[in-house]
């Protein structure tokens, strides 16, 4: 019975028969479909589904092929690397051998050149023997005419003697008259020497910067340096939330920061940190005088270390024995806001933040003890992050480990120590930093200069302590091209949103269609 006689007789009103069974109806809808099967729509399908199963066995090759290439590049690379290594230990092996016969070369010259220095020192010792057995023969002959002379002139001496004697009473009455100016000139010493004493007891004494104190202060700045890469190291060097990286925390520094957890992103942000703690040790800790809380008499001291930096070293010297106890106070305040203006810009990224602020402390404790160090010697020390000459200046000593893309560290993990030898001039050759390849100055630099009257020869000459380190171009490349491609996908997201909406309207239209056809 078909669908079309069930209709009519609903519609009539009269009974209606027996409903059709399960074969009737699959043959009545193959049928009905038969029409659909046989247009263009599906066959394209069917071309469709037989090329989706060719794709699949293309897949499955290209991974078996994939997996052979990837088994045979690695036993390649095993080869090459035993290769290496042995060619590497013939070259030491010929470069010892080199250096050797150098060496036997050297030596034999150097005494070739002993000999001969020694034949010719003898020859001039003969030479000058005859020079003096000749100067001995006139010396003889010139001793009778000289002792006749003598003889003359002791008679003139006698005349003179006379004329002498009469002049020595003459100055023993001088020296009278001088012996009473002389007492008189030791009383007003002895005042001046009270007034000098009593200026002494309000300066500090300060020292001249020797090479041991130098050397001391030179090595306590690099520690410095090295504690902090190492604190910020440890800190920072970690995997944000996405709440985190989500804020806005990584906009307020002037530098590319990427805002992901990528290794070029968490060293950024460990410059960040060693940039916002250098500039907040300079500003609160590293101060001529620490007697008021702001900073103008700061700014005033500077301008007389410009002019006169024998003036500035006494004003130094006497500000700092006034008021002690209230100048630790406010030391002590000045490494409060180290604290909290490292914490403000970089806490949030510390996985423990009570950490940091410990190790802050500690730094700053020993920032303290460098300076003092520093204000002990007569000479003006000062940072400076102003990018002048390339020789004071070096790259920022990034960690070998944190320089290329590895896998994220965990929270617990400790990261690699950076702690190296900072004595100024490090062990190896600094690369000569252009100011086109610096990005920011991260850590200051550190100069002494001796205090010298105005006018003097020597008032522009500086010494250099220690190096400051700046963040290059090549070593953000990797955080400014990865900033880069977010910024490119998020173009080719709002790019492609319009076309995919349409595609998707396209897709919803084309179902709507088919859902139509088949209720007709």
């Amino acid at each position: 019975m078909s669908i079309q006689s069930l209709k009519q007789g609903t519609g009539s009103g009269k009974p209606t028969t027996t409903p059709p069974n399960g074969e009737e109806l699959f043959t009545e809808l193959i049928q009905f479909l038969r029409p659909f099967c046989e247009n263009e729509s599906g066959k394209s399908l069917k071309s469709i589904l037989q090329g989706h199963n060719a794709l699949s066995e293309e897949v499955s090759d290209l991974r078996t092929a994939y997996s052979i290439n990837l088994r045979t590049l690695t036993q390649r690379e095993k080869e090459w690397d035993t290769e290496r290594s042995s060619l590497q230990k013939a070259v030491k092996s010929e470069k010892e051998r080199l250096e050797q016969s150098l060496s036997d070369q050297e030596a034999a010259s150097t005494k070739l050149d002993t000999e001969r220095g020694t034949a010719e020192s003898l020859r001039h010792q003969i030479q000058d023997n005859e020079q003096k057995i000749k100067a001995l023969i006139a010396a003889k002959k010139n001793a009778e005419g000289a002792a006749s002379k003598l003889r003359s002139e002791k008679e003139t001496m006698q005349v003179s003697m006379e004329a002498m004697s009469k002049k020595n009473n003459e100055l023993e009455d001088k020296l009278q008259q001088s012996s009473k100016r002389y007492d008189a000139s030791v009383k007003s010493l002895n005042d001046v020497q009270e007034t000098l004493t009593t200026v002494q007891s309000f300066l500090v004494p300060l020292q001249g910067l020797v090479d041991a104190k130098r050397t001391a202060l030179r090595d306590a700045l690099a520690d410095l340096f090295n504690i902090a890469m190492d604190l910020f190291q440890s800190s920072l060097h970690h995997d944000l939330s996405d709440e985190i990286i989500a804020g806005s925390s990584f906009k307020s520094h002037a530098f590319s920061l990427p805002a992901s957890n990528s290794a070029a992103a968490k060293q950024m942000r460990v410059v960040a940190g060693l940039a916002v703690c250098g500039r907040a040790l300079a500003r609160h800790l590293f101060r001529d005088t620490f007697l008021t809380n702001d900073y103008e008499l700061d700014t005033q001291l500077q301008l007389l270390a410009t002019a006169d930096r024998l003036h500035h070293a006494y004003v130094r010297a006497a500000l700092a024995k006034v008021l002690p106890v209230e100048q630790k106070q406010v030391q002590k305040s000045g490494a409060e806001k180290v604290i909290s203006d490292v914490m403000l810009a970089v806490g949030p990224w510390s996985p423990d933040e009570q950490a940091l602020r410990s190790g802050l402390k500690r730094l700053c404790d020993k920032a303290i003890h460098c300076w003092a160090l520093a204000q002990q010697v007569e000479d003006r020390v000062w940072p400076d992050f102003k990018f002048e000459l390339s020789e004071d200046w070096q790259p920022l000593p990034i960690p070998r480990a944190c320089t290329t893309p590895t896998a994220n560290a965990p929270n617990g993990k400790k990261m690699p120590n950076t702690s190296q030898a900072q004595n100024g001039a490090p062990s190896r050759e600094p690369h000569q930093v252009l100011s086109s390849d610096v990005v920011k100055v991260v850590w200051p630099t550190f100069f002494a200069a001796e205090p010298q009257s105005p006018g003097s020869a020597d008032t522009a000459d500086q010494d250099r302590l220690l190096c400051g380190y700046v963040l290059t171009q090549a070593q953000s490349q990797k955080a400014e091209e990865e900033i880069s491609r977010r910024a490119a996908r998020r173009t080719r997201r709002t790019d492609a949103a319009p076309q995919k909406k349409r595609r998707d309207s396209g897709v919803f239209l084309s179902g709507s269609i088919l859902g139509g056809s088949s209720g007709t």
